[in-house]
């Protein structure tokens, strides 16, 4: 959920350190679009602590994090309407955080500790604005993080969870459905004017044949 909230009430701090590296690149493979990043990270630590309330709602975050190293990779591919998503990390380190928001938007809620190693990875695929989501991963340590969300993200509807535990190893799984009501409209649109066009193409064909049938019934006449 969105916390871009335009608050009376707003405390805000946060503060990151670490070295990184990155790589990314791009291209085409005939009709298909492909774009991939990588990314590193290590001896880093992070916290941020934000609250705010007002007229749209109210949400609390506060969190802190640690890590020897930190490895993410992503890629996407577009085809046409069609899309899909893979994200994946690895991290060597211990974290905490909880956040809690109640908005206009909808409702969302997280909590989470670990110690220790996790590797995880998750997918999106979607097709004219209805799209779903999966997460799953694999861990080494102690810790849990539970997490609930529905609502308004970013003009789309969403709703999904996910829920992880870990003492020695364990692992965690999530999942969401989002529904993007404007490009849902535009696809259906698009559609029909699609179809629109075929018809009038099909007419004017019909048109063109018994405009040919006429003329080849005239000559037979004479």
């Amino acid at each position: 959920m969105s916390r871009n909230h335009s608050n009376p009430i707003s405390r805000t701090s946060s503060v990151t350190a670490n070295g990184t590296g990155a790589a990314a690149g791009e291209g085409n493979l005939g009709a298909l679009a492909l774009y991939g990043e990588a990314r590193l990270k290590v001896l880093g630590w992070r916290y941020t602590a934000e609250a705010s309330a007002g007229s749209d709602g109210v949400s609390a975050e506060i969190g802190g994090e640690a890590f020897l190293a930190r490895a993410e990779i992503d890629g996407k591919a577009e085809l046409g309407p069609a899309e899909a998503t893979v994200t994946s990390h690895a991290v060597a380190g211990s974290n905490a955080g909880a956040d809690v928001g109640i908005g206009r938007e909808g409702v969302s809620s997280a909590i989470s500790a670990s110690a220790g190693a996790e590797v995880e990875m998750d997918g999106r695929v979607g097709v004219a604005g209805v799209g779903a989501g999966y997460k799953a991963g694999a861990r080494a340590g102690v810790g849990i993080e539970a997490e609930f969300t529905a609502g308004m993200q970013d003009g789309k509807f969403v709703i999904g969870g996910e829920f992880g535990a870990a003492l020695g190893f364990g692992g965690s799984m999530g999942g969401y459905i989002s529904i993007d009501p404007g490009k849902v409209v535009e696809t259906v649109s698009d559609a029909a004017d699609a179809v629109g066009t075929v018809g009038n193409q099909v007419r004017d064909a019909q048109a063109v044949a018994a405009e040919v049938e006429a003329s080849r019934r005239r000559a037979a006449l004479q």
